[in-house]
């Protein structure tokens, strides 16, 4: 049986995981609208992979924040949404503005996120497992010819 002091030690164990883990959310969503911005800034018709993988996981990390199941395309269309409306616009035109909002939510569409993928989020978050941002979100990305392909974004 364990003592007062172990449990105690547990316990502490756990909060510190977990606190990283919103550390680690609050980060994930920083660095997806950073790249939201980066984009909205530029002239390209669409994110770059670096920009691409820092929206999809703020995208996650919006929707653990809200309650909301980034497997289910519904729900991870709300967290797309939540992530758009913390970008600031000011000094972006209306037509960009736009354009990028439409990529996220193309890009939001596009991604397929597993229950195994949330299954180790979550095990991160209750401290049994350490978190890695190289678990790779699959998105079907249309190419030009009309066929469809699957892009890792974690760059492998």
């Amino acid at each position: 049986m364990l003592g007062i002091p172990e449990i105690k030690e547990i316990w502490e164990s756990i909060q510190q995981k977990k606190e990283a883990f919103r550390r680690q959310i609050d980060q994930w969503i920083e660095d997806g609208v950073a790249a939201i911005m980066e984009y909205a800034n530029g002239k390209d018709n669409d994110f770059h992979q670096k920009q691409g993988n820092a929206v999809a996981w703020g995208i996650i990390a919006e929707a653990f924040r809200y309650g909301l199941d980034p497997t289910d395309e519904k729900q991870r269309r709300m967290a797309a949404a939540y992530l758009l409306e913390k970008v600031s616009w000011t000094g972006i035109t209306d037509s960009k503005a736009n354009l990028t909002a439409l990529r996220t939510r193309q890009l939001c569409d596009a991604m397929m996120v597993t229950k195994d993928l949330m299954e180790n989020l979550l095990l991160a978050a209750g401290g049994r497992a350490g978190i890695s941002t190289q678990v790779a979100v699959v998105l079907m990305v249309s190419l030009p010819t009309g066929t469809a392909r699957r892009k890792r974004l974690d760059g492998e």
